[in-house]
């Protein structure tokens, strides 16, 4: 795709299209990157705020089976 863009021949409306989709995609997955390392990190803070009180605890825990995928929050205070 690269190479054709560097051809005059090559430019066309659908492959400046399928350009910007790509450009658009590109953003969004940084976006949800640093939003699932944002997540983590306060995770593992709070994970240790909850070690040093040692009175509660929280699990997320995913469950996949031939059926599809689940996710169970489990929780004990």
């Amino acid at each position: 795709m690269a190479t054709d863009f560097q051809t005059l021949n090559g430019y066309s409306d659908g492959r400046e299209s399928d350009r910007q989709t790509y450009e658009t995609l590109g953003w969004v997955s940084y976006g949800v990157g640093a939003a699932c390392l944002a997540t983590g990190a306060v995770l593992f803070v709070l994970g240790h705020q909850t070690e040093a009180r040692g009175s509660t605890s929280v699990a997320l825990v995913p469950v996949f089976s031939p059926g599809g995928a689940e996710a169970i929050l489990q929780g004990a205070f």
